[in-house]
């Protein structure tokens, strides 16, 4: 508590500022909202590096496998790609910025996907089938060693 609030004056706020706040409203002002990440709520903010070349967008086949893994991972398996993306499992307090942006790499073929959590994106290659491109998910999130925020 004293380092929160040595942190608080030194960021200049006021002495007592933080008493406006109760206790839950400082740990989702400092981590971001809980009760798990909603994926339709995640794909409605989510940015595409688009590509006239390739065609990647929001409704590029890439994309929509993403999607489709991300609602069969259950909540669980979404915070920890969210973590693998961002370095947090949570959604910040005032949203996505900057958004979580998917990226499509046309040189890679069913490789992992390879995630930047200081831009919030994850880059996607081209799977062979749905399946494939559900267990490269699930297998660069099992096993990345991250930086996280907790």
């Amino acid at each position: 508590l004293d380092a929160l609030l040595r942190g608080a004056a030194e960021a200049g706020l006021a002495p007592g500022a933080l008493a406006a706040f109760s206790g839950g409203e400082v740990r989702t002002l400092i981590c971001g909202r809980g009760g798990g990440v909603d994926v339709d709520e995640l794909r409605a903010h989510a940015q595409y590096t688009e590509d006239a070349r390739t065609g990647f967008g929001h409704d590029h086949v890439v994309a929509l496998w993403f999607w489709q893994a991300m609602a069969d991972l259950g909540a669980a398996g979404v915070a920890r790609v969210l973590a693998f993306a961002t370095g947090s499992d949570r959604i910040p307090v005032d949203g996505f910025r900057p958004p979580l942006t998917l990226t499509h790499d046309a040189a890679r073929t069913d490789a992992l996907p390879v995630a930047h959590t200081c831009f919030n994106q994850i880059i996607l290659s081209r799977a062979s089938s749905y399946a494939a491109a559900a267990r490269q998910l699930r297998c660069a999130v099992d096993n990345c060693a991250s930086f996280e925020l907790s």
